[in-house]
């Protein structure tokens, strides 16, 4: 996350009145620096990935949530055996961030160890490829869309 995207938030919601609803921050993984169950829910996209303890990450996420909260978190996790994939391995390697992946499961049952009751992990590669595939078949469809498949998957 960089502070721009950060600003840009604020200014979105404080155009539609929410500045004093919804909050955007930047902190360093650790403890976090809200008292315990300070929020209705907490919102997080692609930052966990670079999280290697997701358990201690889930307990601080438990711990400012108001009893009955909500945790809502969109992330890249993997399948098993993504990590031995040499197109995995070089790409992992190309830039300065840091990834720590995670499988669906590993996931799930790291939110329990932190203590959360209804943790649940929806694994949404299966819906999106289903969505490819049938973009990719009505593009294939029309005329002069006639290039070599590479697979027939």
């Amino acid at each position: 996350m960089e502070d721009q995207l950060i600003e840009a938030s604020r200014a979105f919601v404080a155009d539609r009145g929410l500045a004093r609803q919804i909050i955007f921050m930047l902190v360093e993984p650790g403890l976090l620096p809200f008292p315990d169950n300070h929020f209705d829910m907490v919102f997080t996209k692609d930052a966990m990935v670079h999280i290697p303890d997701k358990a201690a990450l889930y307990s601080e996420v438990l711990r400012v949530l108001k009893p009955g909260g909500h945790f809502i978190a969109a992330d890249w996790l993997w399948a098993e055996g993504a990590e031995t994939s040499p197109a995995v391995q070089a790409w992992l390697f190309k830039g300065p961030l840091k990834f720590t992946f995670t499988t669906p499961a590993e996931a799930a049952a790291a939110m329990r160890q932190a203590g959360f009751l209804d943790a649940a992990v929806t694994d949404r590669r299966l819906s999106s490829k289903h969505r490819t595939g049938k973009k990719l078949k009505l593009w294939r469809g029309l005329p002069g869309n006639d290039w070599p498949r590479l697979s027939e998957k």
